[in-house]
């Protein structure tokens, strides 16, 4: 998982990405224009760079600030006339001072294409029959509903599942049949993403300015995400979603419901609410991470010390939900009250009306038996909401390393990188009180404000056994230890050692135990 693999910069960790209190780096912070290159170590990396690095590293390596002016701007449409990307860059760089400043900015916008834009995903297929072609097979959740009739209704059906047929509101015999799955399932293609759209900008700044015999240098970055996701209408389910209790203790819509035509209690509804329109997921995300540090030269030896301070925050959004307690109530004992309004509440027997005191305040009856379109306005405006999350990521990091020669062998000299590392992550996501209450949406824990620290220290060393020898241009012993302790578990040393072998320039091959 992403989770195993660190994600540098320089050689140093970046704060973890996402929408809060997420474990793995987003990628699309980082600004085209400032990369140089990419490197990957494939192996296990834990003694180099922590022990979360067991699949292995992605150090993105950064431009030198140099002076000038850049600018790049490009535009991706498909064939089809959709899913246009705009991407566009512009960089600057000054010299002042006896040092280099470079100032960017990245922007990206990506349209949105739905998956019925094309014939491959506009209809989903499965092979029903070993050997057999591909048929649709949509949700069983449709607009028109499922509904487990039982025998003795007023409607004289035979036991079995039935869905809708006919005008909106109708509720004779004749608008209900046996629901076949082939026939009467769901396409939610046509309201799910091929192609996410989001927009993203990022400023940037890189520099370096001389300090006497050594170097400043500083990184900078500012990010801002707007992305959305779309599913197709929210599915209402009696043995999964919010049902009223029937008296043999399982839930399911009773007959007292005022729109339950069958005269009975029925056990099983599935009903995709379509007036409520597609979910939405949206994120609106801004980040920032500042890096300064000094480097240098101590005769033969480099050293290098550098800071970082880097946050996140974000706003999340989902919509075209329904909210259970409600739906419970508003699918529960309902009729007419003494005005002729019909009122959520247990009717009298005597008089079939739902007297005053039996009647639920604001609670506005819903109709899940009158297929697509019998859900007016005024039901959806009670049993629906939206959810409003918020999150946070938060790091700061202090490391300080030197690199040179010490000792030698008959190949050469053996070389060291010593250092030490301190880092404080932090995050939190506060999920909305509807969904902690499990009112609407899946139910989340919330996640406080919680944080780990890690302070580090670490070895590696590079000793040559051959130089320039027949079928050895290099053969170098490798190995590395790294001691950390975490505030979160306590503390754990790691370590790796291993054989470099490059029998010409163009090859080379490598083992390494770790």
């Amino acid at each position: 998982g992403a989770q195993r693999t660190v994600v540098l910069l320089n050689g140093r960790r970046l704060p973890n990405g996402g929408v809060g209190g997420d474990s793995s780096v987003d990628l699309n912070t980082l600004p085209m224009s400032i990369v140089e290159r990419v490197e990957v170590l494939t192996g296990g990396a834990s003694a180099i760079y922590g022990a979360d690095a067991v699949a292995g590293v992605v150090n993105v390596i950064t431009r030198r600030p140099t002076p000038g002016l850049a600018a790049r701007a490009e535009r991706t449409i498909d064939t089809r006339g959709d899913g246009e990307i705009l991407a566009g860059q512009l960089s600057g760089g000054v010299e002042a001072f006896g040092g280099t400043w470079m100032l960017g900015l990245d922007y990206a916008r990506q349209d949105g294409v739905k998956q019925d834009r094309r014939d491959y995903s506009a209809v989903p297929l499965q092979i029903v029959t070993p050997g057999g072609a591909p048929q649709f097979v949509g949700s069983g959740n449709t607009p028109r509903g499922q509904f487990q009739v039982p025998g003795g209704n007023a409607l004289g059906l035979a036991p079995g599942t039935y869905t809708h047929t006919g005008a909106i509101g109708q509720r004779t015999a004749a608008n209900y049949r046996p629901f076949v799955l082939q026939q009467d399932s769901f396409n939610f293609a046509p309201y799910n993403y091929l192609q996410t759209p989001n927009e993203r900008g990022t400023a940037w700044l890189l520099g370096s300015q001389p300090v006497g015999s050594a170097e400043l240098f500083f990184e900078g970055t500012w990010h801002r995400r707007e992305s959305s996701q779309r599913l197709a209408p929210t599915p209402y389910v009696t043995g999964i979603g919010v049902a009223p209790t029937l008296p043999n203790g399982r839930p399911g819509i009773p007959a007292s419901n005022f729109y339950n035509p069958f005269g009975a209690d029925v056990p099983r509804v599935l009903r995709r609410v379509v007036e409520l329109d597609e979910r939405g997921f949206d994120q609106d995300v801004t980040a920032w991470r500042a890096l300064a540090g000094l480097r240098g030269d101590a005769g033969r030896w480099r050293y290098e010390v550098a800071a970082a301070e880097s946050r996140s925050t974000s706003d999340v959004t989902e919509r075209g939900l329904t909210a259970g307690v409600r739906l419970a109530q508003a699918l529960g004992p309902s009729g007419r009250d003494a005005s002729g309004r019909i009122v959520c509440g247990a009717r009298d027997p005597a008089t079939g009306l739902v007297p005053a005191a039996n009647v639920i305040a604001g609670c506005v009856p819903l109709d899940l038996f009158g297929g697509p379109g019998s859900i007016t306005p005024e039901m959806l405006q009670f049993v629906s909401v939206d959810l409003y999350d918020a999150g946070r990521n938060e790091q700061r990091y202090f490391d300080a390393g030197v690199s040179g020669p010490w000792g030698r062998l008959p190949a050469g000299e053996i070389r060291w990188a010593l250092g030490a590392e301190y880092r404080r992550d932090a995050g939190r996501y506060d999920y909305d009180p509807l969904r902690i209450q499990g009112v609407a949406g899946s139910v989340g824990t919330p996640l406080p404000s919680v944080s780990f620290t890690a302070r580090e220290a670490y070895v590696e060393a590079r000793a040559p056994l051959l130089a320039d020898a027949p079928l050895a241009r290099s053969l170098e012993l490798v190995g590395a230890a790294r001691h950390a302790d975490f505030t979160s578990f306590g503390s754990n040393t790691t370590w790796s050692a291993g054989l470099h072998w490059a029998p010409a320039e163009a090859w080379s091959a490598r083992a390494v135990h770790a």
